[in-house]
């Protein structure tokens, strides 16, 4: 138990570096099986060929990472103008639409004033 004022102890290993120390001896495993002896016994021409080996293809694979990431926003920028132009041609449909109904309910609205100005006319005779 920690005193008053000191920080509390904390584990030696917590999950991440623990799931680090298993990467590390997954590598080390890996070399160990494409050279067919352990690690310490490799020489070192062979442990820097295989590490030469895995840079490069780390830096491969981290290129083509760059390359997918770096074309999300161009593509998400074509997404967003193609929803951009298929909103604005609903809306104007939408729009045209209630313009047309408008249109027609203020010309039922006439007819019914002017029916019933006649009527009203008619009737006071």
């Amino acid at each position: 138990m920690a005193a008053r004022g000191e920080p509390a102890a904390t584990p030696l290993r917590t999950t991440a570096e623990g799931h680090n120390l298993r990467r590390r001896g997954h590598r080390r495993d890996e070399a160990e099986r494409q050279c067919g002896t352990k690690s310490s016994d490799l020489p070192l021409d062979q442990l820097v060929a295989f590490l030469l080996e895995r840079s490069e293809e780390l830096q491969t694979r981290l290129g083509t990472l760059e390359n997918t990431v770096a074309e999300h926003p161009e593509q998400w920028r074509a997404e967003i103008e193609a929803l951009r132009v298929d909103l604005t041609q609903a809306m104007g449909a939408e729009l045209e639409r209630a313009r047309e109904t408008h249109i027609r309910v203020r010309l039922a609205g006439i007819a019914s004033l002017c029916i019933g100005s006649s009527l009203l006319s008619i009737a006071s005779l």
